[in-house]
């Protein structure tokens, strides 16, 4: 495999509200179903109470920016 193949993907820091929706949404499947750390809720959303202070680097399918 060449080393610098272009993937499919793009890095970025998450920067939309459609992102950070799924990051919320990520968050909730994450730690209220599978590791049931927090209570569950109608939205099916969990923001990390840290959320002001994070960075969020996603990586996206396609070469969207």
């Amino acid at each position: 495999m060449n080393a610098l193949m272009q993937t499919p993907y793009t890095i970025k820091i998450a920067d939309s509200d459609d992102e950070f929706d799924q990051i919320f949404a990520l968050n909730y499947h994450t730690f209220v179903e599978e590791i049931p750390q927090h209570d569950a809720n109608a939205a099916k959303k969990l923001k990390d109470k840290f959320h002001e202070n994070n960075t969020y680097i996603i990586g996206k399918d396609g070469a969207t920016s």
